[in-house]
């Protein structure tokens, strides 16, 4: 059976293939009964945020609750992410263009107390800047709107996410750990994996739901791994987590590569230092890639994975 990467939407399929969590389910079940506030889902990429936030959206629908859906990671600013709340929880977009003045923002918001009370998921909140407008210089106003917010972020964005006022705003805070043996035990039984393959993987320790899901589908090549991520523990967790979100992206990398920056938390000039140091090391090959443009050839980085299997 072919395991999907994409984040589950709970069709007939996607329900047999989900792997309980008791405990942040728990937790999840406990935040849409507070009736109000902000909750905050945190883990790295692949991690199962998405995943989880859509079965919270599936359970909801069952029990007719109202419920908003926001991918936040589409906003850039206060304004559209405001406006995005907006939509879910009416349906209605703003008559006027979205603006930034600090007394239209408000009104906007002042607005969203008119809409049923909902549980609003918003899904990928990253960008520091409309989270803290939003939940800390307005966090009075979105309180007030009797709405209650679980967000989804990376777990090295909670210094920004929580940044005061907005700490005040969120009073919950649960950071998902890597899969433990029951979980990956789970998701190679969903997948009809052989007994040896459940096994590695296991042994493998994958630090997400995604490089898990990546082995089981792949499990020959996801083995050749083995050697390159048992040298990863010798590394300082910064690098260890540059090298790794490599390896989830699939795909060579420049320094530049906004994906990357986004999924480590790190600028082009930091990103070029670990990138540099790990070829040193000889965890990562750079290849010469020619441009239309004159000059130097832009050095790409990839996860030299084969010499370590062959060492």
């Amino acid at each position: 059976m072919s395991f999907p990467e994409a984040p589950l939407v709970f069709d007939n399929l996607d329900r047999d293939l989900y792997i309980e969590r008791p405990e942040v389910e728990f937790w999840l079940r406990s935040a849409i009964h507070a009736h109000g506030g902000g909750w905050l889902l945190l883990g790295p990429p692949g991690a199962g945020k998405t995943t989880l936030l859509r079965w919270l959206e599936h359970e909801l629908a069952k029990e007719r609750a109202s419920v908003a859906w926001v991918d936040a990671g589409t906003a850039t600013d206060a304004s559209e992410l405001i406006e995005l709340i907006a939509q879910a929880t009416s349906g209605a977009g703003s008559a006027s263009p979205a603006s930034n003045e600090p007394h239209l923002l408000q009104a906007r918001l002042r607005q969203l107390r008119n809409a049923p009370r909902t549980c609003v998921l918003m899904d990928n909140l990253t960008s520091g800047v409309p989270a803290f407008d939003l939940f800390g210089r307005m966090r009075d106003l979105v309180w007030a709107s009797g709405h209650t917010f679980i967000v989804t972020g990376r777990r090295d964005d909670i210094a920004v996410l929580r940044r005061p006022p907005a700490d005040a705003f969120f009073s919950h805070t649960y950071a998902l750990p890597t899969p433990d043996k029951d979980m990956l035990e789970a998701l190679a039984l969903h997948a009809e994996a052989s007994s040896s393959n459940r096994q590695r993987l296991v042994s493998l320790r994958p630090p997400s739901l995604r490089a898990a899901v990546r082995y089981l589908n792949s499990p020959a090549s996801a083995t050749a791994e083995t050697p390159w991520r048992d040298r990863l523990t010798t590394l300082t967790p910064a690098a260890a987590s540059v090298a790794e979100q490599m390896l989830e992206l699939g795909r060579p990398v420049t320094p530049s590569d906004t994906e990357l920056q986004a999924r480590t938390g790190l600028g082009e000039i930091a990103l070029r230092r670990y990138l540099r140091s790990l070829q040193q090391q000889g965890l990562l090959r750079v290849i010469p890639e020619r441009t239309a443009k004159p000059g130097r050839p832009r050095l790409v980085y990839e996860p030299d994975v084969a010499q370590q299997g062959d060492s």
